[in-house]
């Protein structure tokens, strides 16, 4: 019994001993990430530098979830990471213990000892371009209009008469009518720029410099100290004086509307002496191009809907049909060919 006793002692001992030569691997317990704050320019967007601010790991791979000619500002995007060490990974990680300056952390997996997918999201910023084209609509004389920005999800307004700030808005559109504010006579001019909706899309989205539209001389009103009235039958317009139009055509506010016999404010197609005109929702008598139920109408200036051939630019024809809609995809007169677009092109 003591032989077997002093040989198990032995073995314990050595098998400690060659425990103690076994090389020990450090795990790393903290990340830390940083993703550069890129401001970019213009409609390209492009990847921000990621970097690892340890010594014993480094970044093997980025993955981003789309390709960067499709990203858009002020929307989120996700990068995978892969990470590589020549000590070991943990099982997990918390949001505690890997720090992302830059973006937010979603999650950290180990795919084997020494190699760490972590996913974060990263938000493009960007400095919004200056709103081209900014002037006012040929079919409304009270509308503003412009170019579209990139990225920009609403646009600032500040109105002026003659100089003096009549009000400022916010438009998420790339025109704004501005009727109710335009209610005197005199040069109408407002500047523009493009911006971020949200307080939470600023930071992302940079406002761009304001844009000065041309004048706007407003000489012909019509009526404008007058309200509207809702009633159970319809809309109606009361005069500064008390009273009302009715059966006749009026301009209030530099636009004209229609109403019946009765006084209430019609709308849609209407059928008035002897021509067609269509009213919008609002009242509005509407000119120019117009879409309507999916078709394409041409109304004149002065409202009335148009039929026959119609020159567009020189040598390109369009024609309305005797109910106004534009012809599309078929031959006029079994001699002149429609294309998809309601176009004849002029031969050269």
């Amino acid at each position: 019994m003591k032989r077997w006793k002093t040989i198990l002692t032995a073995a314990a001992g050595m098998t400690a001993a060659l425990l103690m030569t076994v090389p020990a691997f450090a795990s790393v317990s903290k990340i830390s990430i940083s993703v550069e704050d890129v401001i970019n320019t213009g409609e390209d967007l492009r990847e921000p530098e990621i970097t690892l601010n340890v010594s014993d790991c480094e970044i093997a791979e980025i993955d981003w979830s789309k390709d960067v000619s499709k990203w858009k500002a002020a929307s989120k995007v996700t990068a995978t990471l892969t990470l590589t060490t020549d000590d070991t990974f943990k099982s997990s990680y918390k949001s505690d213990s890997v720090r992302v300056q830059g973006g937010d952390f979603i999650s950290a997996s180990r795919v084997d000892d020494n190699t760490l997918k972590v996913r974060i999201t990263y938000v493009p910023r960007a400095q919004l371009g200056v709103t081209e084209e900014a002037g006012w609509s040929s079919r409304s004389e009270t509308t503003a209009v412009w170019k579209k920005v990139p990225f920009a999800t609403a646009y600032q307004l500040r109105l002026y008469r003659e100089g003096t700030l009549i009000t400022i808005l916010t438009s998420d559109s790339t025109s704004v009518d501005l009727a109710e504010y335009m209610t005197q006579e005199g040069y109408y001019y407002y500047e523009v720029r493009a911006v971020g909706e949200t307080s939470a899309e600023r930071y992302y989205l940079l406002s761009g410099e304001y844009v000065t539209s041309e004048d706007r001389e407003l000489d012909d009103l019509g009526e404008t100290g007058g309200s509207w009235k809702n009633y159970q039958d319809g809309i109606r317009y009361v005069r500064s004086d008390g009273s009302s139009p009715a059966g006749q055509w009026e301009k209030i506010t530099g636009a004209w509307y229609y109403f019946d016999g009765s006084g209430y404010m019609l709308t849609g197609w209407q059928q008035i002496g002897g021509s067609w005109y269509y009213l919008g929702t609002d009242g509005r008598m509407l000119t120019g191009w117009q879409e309507i139920d999916g078709k394409d109408y041409y109304l004149q200036e002065d409202g009335r809907m148009f039929t026959g051939w119609l020159q567009g630019t020189p040598g390109i024809w369009y024609y309305l049909n005797p109910d106004g809609s534009m012809a599309v995809n078929t031959v006029i007169d079994g001699t002149y060919s429609i294309n998809a677009y309601g176009q004849w092109i002029e031969p050269q």
